[in-house]
Order: C-alpha cells, then structure tokens, then sequence
C-alpha cells in the first residue's frame, strides 16, 4: 500500500503544540467537568484545515422511523385529533393546548402512548401543532410521555432554534425520568449546528445535572456533535483536555478521523490511526472505511483499491458499507461500469449484499438510464437472494420511475408499498408532487396525492414539501393553488424562505393581486430576522 499523504506543515503543529504544553501547565488542576473555560482559551490556537473551504458531505442515511399500529379506536382518535387542531387558530403553541384543553369530547377519551408517539411524529416540521398537542397530552391525568416524544419533541424544537423551549423541554424529560442520551446528542447537534458552540460544550458540563456521567460515552456524543457540524478543531481541544480524565476508546477516534475526513484534511486523518495504536487500540473496518469514503469524495480510487487491498492482507476484509460507499462515489464521477464491477469485488471476499446496497444500486442503474435492469433487480434478484425491501427500497424506485416520467410505474409502487404493509413518508410522494406539477394536465392528481398525505396516512407536511408545491403551483401558471398553500403553511408556523416570498410576490404583482401583495410584503417584514443567515461569533473573550 502507497504512503497515505501528511496533513500540514509539521512546523505548524510543532507551534501548536508549545502552546498547548504552555496552556497545560496553566490549567493542569482544572477539573474536566468545566472544559466550556478551558476552550474558551484553547480556542485562541486552533488551526483551521489546510482546504478550509472545502466541504464534503458524509455518506448520508436516512434513520428509519418506528412504525405506530393503531387499533381502530386509536385510529379514529388520531383523525379526531388532527382535524380539531386544523380547524383552529395556531397563532401560538399554546394556542393549540388551550383549544384541546376546552374540547369535552377529546378530554373524555384515555390516552395512549401508542397514539401520542404517532401523532407526534406525524406533525412533521409544524412544531407548533406537535409542541401544543404535546402539552395537552402531558396535562391529561395519569398519562406521561415516552422517551420517544420527548425525544421527537426536543430534535424538532431544536430543528426550530427554539432553544429556550428546548432547554426546558431537557429539564422537563429528566424530571420525568424520560431522558435519554439519544436525545441529549440530537439536542446537542442543534446547537452546534445552529453555531452555538459555547452552548453546545456548556450542555456538556451540565450532563452530571441531567442524570448522565461525564465518560467515554458521553464525551463521544459532545465530540460527534462538533465534528459533524465541521468544528472539528474544537473536537481535538476538547479531547486534549479530556484524555487524562477520560480514556479514549476506538470510537472516539474514528469520530475525530471522520471529523478530518469531513473538512478533507486527511493526513490529519490517518494521523489518528497512529494515535489509536498508541493506546493500544487497533483499527476496524469502520476506521478504514471513513478513510476510503474521504478518497472516494476527492475521486482518488487508486487509493481506494490499495486501502482494499491492505484491509484484506490485514485480515480486515470490506464490509458491505465498504463496498457501497465506492459503488456510490463511482457512480457520481460517472464510472458505471467500474462501479457495477464492485459487485464482482464483493464476491471476492464473500460479502453479501444487503437493502442499503440494492437501494445505491437502484439509484446508479436508474440514474444511468438503465430501468430495465433496476426494476429486474428490485422484482427478482431481490427476493431470490433473501434481501426485503425497505422504505427506501420503494422511494427509490419511485423516484425512478419519476425520472423517466412514468408517473403509472410511480403510482404502482405506493399501491405495493400498501400491500407489503409498508407506510409510505413524504419522501415516497415528493418526485411524483414534481412530476404532477410538470405535466400540468396532472394537476388535479397532485390534490389527490396530498388528500393521502394528509388524510389517509395522517402525515403533516414539512418545509421541503411547502415549498415544492408553492414553486411548482406558481411555476404552471397556478397562482391562486399556490398561494393557497403558503396560507396553510404559515398558519402551521412554518416559516417559507425568502426566496419563496419573493417568487409569490413577483407573481402576485403580476397577477395585479394588490391585497395579497400587501400581506405578503406584511408578512415578509414582521418575520425580516427569520430570513436572516445565522452569523458565527469570530471572536472569544479571553478574560
């Protein structure tokens, strides 16, 4: 194997780490529980990564959401539920509580966590709705709320930068014995990717407040936190403080080298390797994977196949996420067959395909134009080789099937989807929404298509969604439908782009729509600081 390249100049790091001995000595005695201090001063030395304006995105994946089975009584519950809260005014979260709280009819009615969770999850990103119902089934006696709605509810506050609910929503969970670490690094997470890091590290010190130890799990949580929202830098000072406190494990290194993978710095990179074995800790799969996956993202595939290779000779053979993320980077550069030749890889090393590998492979053949071969793959190799369909599986195919603009195949597949019990989302409806929208004799299907979000699968409608369908009733002419749906959205608090705001205004002028005109711009004006991008402090007091 080739000699992975280094990372900056090592006189550099020579500099750094003088002042880091010279910081030690400063803070040796400060306890680990009060870190937010000490990077306040660390933060003065970090490095930035040699291509600091470069990006890559991590291989993404789609987190599968728990499926509800509501009995009929439920079921008709939950339509109760959500058809009362269309029909009211929701101004405020609170607003949705009181008008619950004042329903006779639904106060009658016991709870179940079955029901709640599913509700919960069906509100999307109307975080009013689900903050509000959430509330009123918290007031409902002898009722308390699962991990998973606290959990649900504190990644969407956070989504929504409501930090200040969030926060009393992590208190209210810890209270009731409902606090999970899961939902401590989704709160995490916002924060950092809101760009409050000092928030983020100060959620960190008070883990011991909210029921958690400060140890090698949850400090793993804080560094994933800042790597995965580019803040790499402040990872490594944060673990430099923490080491002598708290050992390091196999994956805290993998998450500071995917940290590095992901602001393409690899030879800092590979330095974790170095430092894993110093600890006597030995890479996995998952260490040369992250590797592979950042060569994959430069389109440097001799590197790839000498990683491979090595892995092997290692006794390290590929994993099938291995394999799938080179089959996708091939694919994107435009290498189909060499992508199509991994297979013949995997053989090799007797590495079985599984769902996540069929649904890259489905992507590839369709985006290559090759449908005959992607629907004989998900109809028949499929099932031959034991391999079940997944959510994703469907929505690829839908997806596909869009693509070439079989709008039918699109609409054959969420019927099979009903038949293998599988619950459609909104990412199963959105390409055939576009589709619709583009053949504008569809029009009337679109309406159709968004009665079974709503009414038929109880989903709510997000911003992605809201926004499609604003720009593509606007787009084919239809002014009136779209500026219909920017209603709904906002009397569901969700917030358009200015973007969004100022197409139906170039629209409403042109349809000489004076009073929509007024309300738009009225609206625009009252919500100026929402469109505002999020400044990051560039400063850190030292004092």
């Amino acid at each position: 194997m080739r000699v992975l390249r280094k990372g900056p100049p090592f006189a550099v790091i020579n500099r750094l780490q003088v002042k880091f001995d010279m910081l030690k000595n400063r803070l040796s005695g400060v306890k680990c529980h009060r870190i937010s201090v000490c990077l306040i001063h660390l933060a003065r030395y970090t490095i930035q990564p040699w291509d600091s304006k470069a990006s890559i995105n991590g291989f993404k994946k789609k987190l599968q959401e728990p499926e509800f089975n509501l009995t009929p009584q439920e079921a008709e519950l939950f339509q109760q539920i959500k058809r009362t809260i269309e029909n009211m005014s929701r101004s405020m979260s609170e607003d949705v509580t009181k008008s619950l709280k004042s329903n006779e009819v639904l106060s009658n009615f016991v709870l179940s966590s079955n029901l709640v969770d599913s509700l919960i999850q069906n509100f999307g990103d109307d975080w009013k709705s689900a903050l509000g119902f959430f509330n009123w089934a918290n007031s409902h006696p002898s009722y308390k709320h699962t991990t998973y709605a606290y959990n649900r509810m504190i990644d969407l506050i956070g989504k929504m930068k409501k930090f200040d609910a969030m926060w009393n929503l992590l208190y209210e969970s810890n209270s009731a014995h409902s606090l999970s670490l899961d939902t401590v690094a989704k709160a995490m997470r916002r924060l950092a990717g809101a760009r409050h890091w000092k928030e983020t590290i100060l959620l960190f010190d008070k883990l011991e407040t909210l029921g958690f130890e400060r140890n090698v799990e949850t400090t793993n949580v804080l560094l994933d936190a800042l790597c995965k929202e580019g803040k790499v830098n402040y990872a490594r000072e944060a673990f430099l403080v923490l080491k002598s406190h708290i050992g390091p494990n196999e994956h805290t290194f993998n998450i500071l080298l995917h940290g590095w993978c992901k602001v393409r710095n690899i030879g800092e990179a590979v330095r974790q390797i170095e430092d894993m074995k110093q600890y006597g800790l030995k890479p996995s799969v998952i260490t040369y994977s992250t590797i592979i996956n950042a060569y994959c993202h430069q389109g440097n595939f001799s590197e790839v196949y000498d990683i491979l290779d090595f892995m092997v000779s290692q006794g390290c053979p590929p994993n099938v996420i291995s394999y799938t993320a080179i089959m996708n980077s091939l694919g994107k550069s435009g290498k189909i067959d060499e992508a199509l030749n991994i297979i013949q890889r995997m053989k090799e090393t007797r590495c079985a395909p599984d769902t996540l590998f069929y649904n890259s492979l489905l992507h590839l053949l369709g985006k290559a134009g090759r449908w005959n071969e992607a629907w004989s793959i998900f109809e028949v190799e499929m099932e031959l080789n034991g391999v079940p369909h997944s959510l994703s599986t469907y929505n690829t195919m839908v997806a596909i099937s869009c693509r070439h603009g079989i709008v039918e195949s699109a609409l054959g597949i969420l019927r099979k989807m009903e038949i293998s019990n599988c619950k459609p989302d909104l990412w199963s409806y959105r390409p055939i929404l576009r589709l619709c929208l583009r053949k504008r004799d569809l029009n009337n299907q679109v309406w159709l298509l968004l009665d079974e979000i709503i009414n038929k699968h109880g989903m709510s409608l997000d911003l992605d969604t809201y926004t499609l369908l604003i720009h593509g009733f606007c787009k084919c002419g239809d002014f009136n439908s779209g500026f219909s749906i920017f209603e709904k959205m906002v009397s569901h608090g969700i917030h358009p782009s200015s973007i969004t705001c100022e197409l139906l205004l170039n629209e409403a002028e042109r349809e000489g729509r004076v009073d929509v005109v007024q309300l738009i711009q009225n609206f625009r004006d009252q919500k100026e600081e929402f469109f505002l991008p999020i400044q990051e402090e560039v400063s850190v007091s030292t004092n």
